[in-house]
């Protein structure tokens, strides 16, 4: 059996592969809830409640909230890309007329 530490590894490693699938599939609005589900049922591996038994649907309540805070975090990045791009254009259209 997989130590806490050895299962949040696992996952972790897991989470990327799905991230990167889906950038390479260039989807632009996911819903997060894979990697949701993974943080929230990581939360039985802290060793503060590792002697509990894992309670299903609260853990998908907790995923859902996850999934949003996540979602808007993407978006945000996002965003932030994109105005980014359009300042450094805008430097370098300025900078070619000086």
């Amino acid at each position: 059996m997989l130590s806490g530490s050895e299962r949040n590894e696992l996952s972790t490693e897991a989470n990327c592969y799905i991230v990167l699938e889906n950038i390479m599939n260039n989807k632009t609005e996911y819903d997060w809830m894979e990697e949701a589900r993974v943080i929230a049922a990581q939360c039985w591996c802290d060793a503060r409640v590792e002697d509990r038994e894992m309670d299903v649907e609260l853990a998908e309540v907790v995923a859902e909230k996850i999934a949003v805070w996540m979602q808007t975090a993407a978006k945000n990045q996002r965003n932030t890309d994109y105005y980014k791009e359009l300042l450094e254009q805008c430097v370098k259209a300025i900078a070619d007329q000086v």
